[in-house]
């Protein structure tokens, strides 16, 4: 089970009588709920103000992680285990960046996604994005473990990678996918999904947000991405692959989805296909860059 903090906004059922008592005697006002049978606890941090309150809740959250709602302000010395969104968050931008690859054209060859990936932490990211494109390339330190996983995807799909060290690699790409974010400041043409707007000096796609999609049982106003970051951890749930991202935040502006690929098309123009390796080493020789992306084996 997890625990939802709620605040004023949240409606008055944990309140009348029932909440006058928990907040005279200092004690944290609890109900039990669910979601498509999946129960979680909710606590109204407004039933009472004195600070050993929120002590009450530390006690009862031992052993549950925690999520807000947007108007409860936790205090800085309190103890809680609070649940972090960014996988969920960075699943949502890798299945948004397939969508924008898809859009963009039908030919499954034309599509070439590059991956950040400095430590090496995101070999899944790779594997994913394999399934949808013949060739990945990725940006990385990390080379051994890039060799290994070249030698694990020939095996089984054949399939191959491109790995470099230098964000110049990432340029010609339909998308790039940072997850750690790019760790250095670069103008590419084309989107960069995970980079923060400081970074990418244009199709910066850093965050997104999803619609409510768990129906009246969200609680408050919790983030519908926080409380689906929650559901994720519990193992008796199932993700959905139809959640898709309904806003994205790109160059620190919220769209619609539809709005971000025109901005793109306007910022980019239509994707071209993929040159050949040999190009692609010619175009990288007279752009000056000092790497040459080697295919591992």
């Amino acid at each position: 089970m997890f625990a939802v903090l709620v605040g004023e906004n949240y409606p008055d059922r944990l309140r009348g009588f029932r909440g006058y008592w928990h907040k005279k005697h200092g004690k944290p006002c609890v109900a039990r709920c669910s979601w498509q049978g999946i129960e979680f606890w909710v606590i109204d941090t407004e039933t009472g103000k004195r600070k050993y309150r929120w002590e009450n809740i530390e006690e009862f959250c031992q052993r549950v992680s925690v999520l807000a709602a947007k108007d409860v302000r936790i205090p800085q010395d309190c103890r809680l285990r609070l649940y972090d969104s960014r996988q969920a968050q960075w699943d949502l931008l890798l299945r948004a960046a397939g969508r924008w690859a898809r859009s963009t054209t039908r030919k499954l060859s034309d599509i070439l996604f590059a991956v950040v990936d400095w430590d090496g932490r995101y070999t899944d990211t790779v594997r994913q994005l394999i399934r949808t494109c013949l060739t990945v390339k990725v940006v990385t330190l990390a080379q051994e473990t890039y060799r290994e996983l070249y030698e694990e995807l020939m095996e089984t799909c054949g399939a191959s990678i491109l790995v470099g060290n230098s964000l110049e690699s990432c340029r010609g790409c339909t998308a790039v996918l940072a997850p750690d974010g790019l760790r250095g400041t670069l103008a590419l043409d084309c989107p960069v999904f995970g980079a923060r707007e400081t970074e990418a000096r244009r199709g910066a796609v850093s965050a997104v947000e999803i619609e409510n999609v768990f129906g009246p049982q969200l609680p408050g106003d919790v983030a519908p991405l926080e409380f689906l970051a929650a559901l994720q951890e519990l193992e008796n749930y199932q993700p959905s692959q139809n959640v898709m991202a309904s806003r994205l935040c790109c160059d620190g502006v919220w769209m619609g989805c539809e709005e971000a690929w025109a901005y793109f098309h306007k910022l980019f123009g239509p994707c071209a296909a993929i040159p050949s390796r040999d190009t692609q080493k010619r175009n990288e020789r007279k752009s000056g860059t000092d790497e040459e992306l080697v295919k591992l084996g």
